[in-house]
C-alpha cells in the first residue's frame, strides 16, 4: 500500500451549489470540469489502497488539467505579451524617424506599453490569457491582481499539473494538487450571494493574521469583491497586510 494522506483528505468534493454554477455557466464544458474532478478524487482513493504500482496518481493530475483546460476551451487569448510589445517598439520607431513627430510623447507611448506588459508578465501564458478574457467577459472588471490573482493561482496549478505528466507524481503531490484546483473551482464559482456574505462577515473581523488573507483569497476574485470588502472593513489595521499583498494601495501620507 502507498504511504500517503489519509482518505478524506483526497476526496473533498465540490459543494453542490458549486457544481451547479460550474453547470450553468460552462454548459458542456462545465459537466466535463465536474466529471474529471469527480475521477481524480475517485483516482486518488483508488491510489490509496494499490499495491500493483498503478500510476493512478499521474491519472487523477490528468484529469485535474483536463477540468482547468475545460474552463478556457474554445476561447481565444486576450491580447498582450511580446506581440503587442513589439507592435509598440515598432511603432515608436516609425514615430521617431519624422522630423515633425514629438518623441518625448512616444516615448511614454512605448513605456506605458512596456509597464503594462510587465504588470501581466505572470498571466502572459497561452492558458492564462484565455482565463483572464473569460473572467472579464464573466464579471465585466478584472480580477483582482497581486497576491490573490486567480488568474496567476490557476496558472501555477495547471503548470504544476503539466509538470507532474512527465515524472513519477507522488500520491501526497497529486492530493495536493488535487486540493488546490478543488479550492481554486470554489473561489471562482461560489455562488454570489455566498461571496458577499462571507466578505462582509471577514470585512467584520479585527485583523488577526495571515491566515485571513488565505481566506480572503479564498473568496474574492475580481474587483467588484475587493471594492465590497474595502467599503465592509472595519478594522484599519487590516491595510498594511493588504498593501504588502498587493490587493491595497495605502493612501498617501497628507492624503485622503
Amino acid at each position: 500500500m502507498l504511504n500517503g494522506p489519509d482518505e478524506e483528505s483526497v476526496t473533498s468534493e465540490l459543494p453542490p451549489q458549486v457544481i451547479g454554477r460550474i453547470q450553468s455557466e460552462l454548459g458542456d464544458r462545465g459537466n466535463k470540469v465536474v466529471s474529471a474532478l469527480r475521477t481524480a478524487s475517485a483516482l486518488l482513493t483508488l491510489a490509496l489502497r494499490d499495491e500493483s504500482g498503478l500510476r493512478l496518481a499521474e491519472s487523477a493530475t490528468y484529469n485535474l488539467r483536463e477540468a482547468l483546460n475545460a474552463v478556457v476551451s474554445g476561447r481565444s487569448p486576450v491580447e498582450g505579451g511580446l506581440p503587442v510589445v513589439l507592435i509598440a517598439w515598432q511603432q515608436y520607431q516609425d514615430e521617431v524617424g519624422q522630423a515633425d513627430n514629438d518623441d518625448d510623447a512616444s516615448l511614454e507611448a512605448l513605456k506605458a506599453v512596456l509597464r503594462r506588459a510587465a504588470e501581466n508578465q505572470d498571466r502572459s501564458s497561452y492558458h492564462a490569457a484565455r482565463l483572464l478574457g473569460y473572467l472579464r467577459d464573466k464579471a465585466r472588471v478584472n480580477p483582482i491582481s497581486g497576491a490573490l490573482d486567480p488568474v496567476v493561482e490557476y496558472d501555477r496549478i495547471h503548470k504544476s499539473a503539466s509538470s507532474a505528466l512527465h515524472t513519477s507524481t507522488a500520491l501526497a503531490a497529486a492530493a495536493e494538487l488535487h486540493e488546490r484546483t478543488v479550492a481554486w473551482f470554489v473561489r471562482m464559482f461560489m455562488p454570489p450571494d455566498a461571496v458577499v456574505l462571507a466578505l462582509r462577515d471577514l470585512a467584520a473581523e479585527p485583523w488577526q493574521g495571515e491566515g485571513q488573507i488565505v481566506r480572503l483569497r479564498g473568496t474574492a476574485s475580481n474587483l467588484h469583491h475587493l471594492r465590497l470588502f474595502l467599503a465592509e472593513l472595519k478594522d484599519p489595521a487590516w491595510l498594511l497586510p493588504l498593501h504588502v499583498a498587493e490587493v491595497a494601495t495605502l493612501p498617501e501620507e497628507g492624503g485622503t
